[in-house]
């Protein structure tokens, strides 16, 4: 090599050392640059996460007041609840004693009640006794009423108006241990083969109406030889209201009346009777 190429070369080494520490430098300065960037970066990362843990620490703050704030709402409607109940069990509570108190007086006014009526056991047992002995005395003034007063123009109006000559009061009979009375019992011939059922009132009402028509169904049952009669029933009475005269004869029975002891029909002139049957079942009109 000659002298020439080894200064070249010493000057190209020279150059190239040169550009090796500015290179060097270079980066020694980006690295610098980066290096403060990453810490720069590193320091915001950590203002941004201190600044989250503070928001996170307010909210939290923020949560524990509102729940503190709730709790006490809490306590305060529990209280008022719990007063309302105590007031409600009050209210109820008296109410309670007033009605015990209200049962108490009942009670007592019963008792009272129930002492006096043992007190007047024996009276009322006596007016019992009294009034069972007027009914019994009012049948048998109904029984007489028939037989001493007006049997005699009775029987004379069934024998000729009815063609009846058999007319028997106070007809009782007695089957299986059961009793059936019957005030007057009219019998027609045997050609005729009909039979009249007369029951006898002071005061005639609807309930009088009900009786007959019972006699008349049971009656083949207490007189089984006339069952095949054709059986027609009358209700008899001294005092009969209107409404019930109409009754009367709706149902297809004859109605008469006593007046001065004497016996008279009081049934209209083109009034039909009913014809009861065998089993006392409602049959054909009477021509």
């Amino acid at each position: 090599m000659t002298d020439q190429e080894m200064r070249e070369t010493v000057a190209g080494l020279v150059i190239s050392t040169a550009e090796l520490r500015k290179a060097q430098e270079e980066t020694r300065k980006a690295q610098e640059e980066t290096r403060r960037t990453l810490q720069d970066l590193i320091e915001d990362r950590e203002r941004e996460r201190e600044d989250e843990r503070k928001a996170r620490e307010e909210e939290r703050k923020a949560r524990e007041e509102e729940r503190k704030a709730q709790e006490r709402e809490l306590n305060v409607w529990r209280k008022a609840q719990e007063r309302e109940l105590n007031v409600w069990r009050e209210a109820r509570e008296k109410e309670r004693k007033a009605r015990e108190q209200e049962l108490n007086v009942w009670r007592e006014a019963q008792e009272k009640i129930l002492a006096k009526m043992a007190a007047d056991h024996e009276k009322t047992e006596r007016v019992v006794r009294r009034v069972s002995k007027q009914l019994g005395q009012l049948g048998n003034r109904m029984g007489g009423l028939v037989e001493g007063m007006a049997l005699a123009s009775m029987t004379r109006i069934l024998n000729g108006e009815f063609g009846m000559p058999t007319v028997s009061p106070s007809a009782t009979r007695h089957v299986g241990g059961e009793t059936m009375e019957i005030d007057v019992l009219a019998l027609g011939s045997v050609e005729e083969n009909e039979a009249m059922i007369i029951e006898v009132k002071g005061h005639l009402a609807s309930a009088d109406i009900e009786q007959i028509l019972t006699i008349i169904e049971k009656f083949p049952k207490f007189f089984p030889e006339l069952a095949s009669r054709k059986i027609y029933g009358a209700l008899v009475g001294v005092n009969i209201p209107d409404n019930v005269r109409v009754e009367v004869l709706n149902n297809g029975l004859y109605l008469a009346g006593i007046n001065d002891n004497v016996f008279e029909m009081q049934t209209p002139r083109d009034f039909k009777p009913k014809v009861f049957n065998i089993n006392g079942r409602n049959g054909r009109k009477r021509k």
